[in-house]
């Protein structure tokens, strides 16, 4: 009898502990969507396009677009402003919402504005990863058109490879 009395704490805090425990495992991972903390401008800092094709070499689209007129606006109402200038001159100004995890920022944008996404390799949906608290990146598998962003790929409507793209956000 005094065993079991000696015993029954330690049973009770055991149990106690295994159901705290595991009613923990059930309960819905709290991830951090708070768009404070992406809010911002961003810059574009790398750009290419890798074909799987050992042949071709890697295309920097950052040759294809004015580095200095384009940025990514992220704001507080999860709303974005992808701003582009082509080395032609072109501007485009894409617009949409976005939504996000700890781990990634998903942009949508207009369907009216896919042919401008594609002048640029992006799809109007697209996934940016969050690494650090700055930097927004994604490195995705993708059939791309070469010849859209230089003569010297005159022909290559399609071609399988890595878009490789980084954004930094503006701490001025």
């Amino acid at each position: 009898m005094t065993r079991v009395r000696l015993l029954l704490p330690f049973t009770l805090a055991f149990t106690l502990l295994m159901s705290v425990g595991c009613s923990s495992l059930s309960l819905p991972m709290i991830s951090s969507g708070d768009p404070a903390e992406v809010v911002g401008t961003y810059q574009i800092r790398q750009f290419e396009f890798e074909p799987a094709a050992s042949s071709l070499e890697t295309i920097d689209v950052l040759e294809y677009l004015k580095q200095d007129a384009s940025s990514l606006e992220l704001t507080s109402s999860q709303d974005f402003v992808l701003k582009y200038r082509t080395q032609n001159g072109q501007n485009a100004t894409l617009t949409g919402s976005y939504s996000l995890n700890s781990k990634k920022v998903e942009l949508s944008g207009q369907r009216e504005d896919a042919s401008q996404y594609q002048d640029i390799l992006l799809d109007r949906t697209f996934y940016l990863h969050r690494q650090d608290p700055n930097v927004l990146w994604v490195h995705m598998k993708k059939q791309a058109a070469p010849e859209q962003l230089s003569t010297s790929y005159d022909g290559l409507s399609s071609v399988e490879g890595t878009l490789r793209l980084k954004f930094m956000r503006d701490t001025r």
